[in-house]
């Protein structure tokens, strides 16, 4: 993938690192994590890794400020608000490492991304039609080449 489409990208690097972990809800990584928009013909419950965003953060110098929203949707008829939460707990914590940690985590050689910094800027949840929905939003500081950050 080029480096000049660092939305799909950091997408695609967020998908990656939440398929590296064993999470219990999921038990199809293809069709339960997946990016971009979800469409109608969705599998709950399910992890939608978003980056519709990213802002020139030094401009002719490759580095952006990505804006990542992670989402977390369980349908309300089969999961309680507890084990929804929980669960959404469990995808946010791999985000939540600690600086150093999760830059590293996010950074994929195999995609040619990097991010330098990732920040959490907003979390919430809400009732959508008989989903719940849970999300982190996050900046990353990120760059559409690979070098080592560890």
């Amino acid at each position: 993938m080029p480096a000049n489409n660092i939305t799909q990208l950091c997408q695609k690097a967020a998908k990656a690192l939440i398929d590296s972990h064993d999470l219990s809800f999921i038990t199809d990584e293809t069709t339960q994590i997946v990016t971009g928009i979800a469409s109608e013909d969705i599998s709950l419950p399910m992890v939608i890794c978003q980056c519709m965003q990213a802002d020139a953060a030094v401009p002719y110098e490759g580095n952006w400020s990505a804006h990542l929203r992670i989402e977390v949707r369980s349908n309300s008829d089969d999961t309680t608000q507890d084990e929804h939460h929980e669960n959404a707990g469990d995808v946010f914590a791999i985000f939540m490492g600690g600086v150093q940690a999760t830059r590293v985590a996010l950074s994929n050689a195999t995609l040619g991304f990097t991010a330098q910094q990732v920040l959490p800027v907003r979390q919430g949840w809400e009732l959508n039609d008989n989903s719940w929905v849970s999300y982190i939003e996050l900046t990353v500081e990120c760059a559409g080449t690979y070098f080592s950050v560890a």
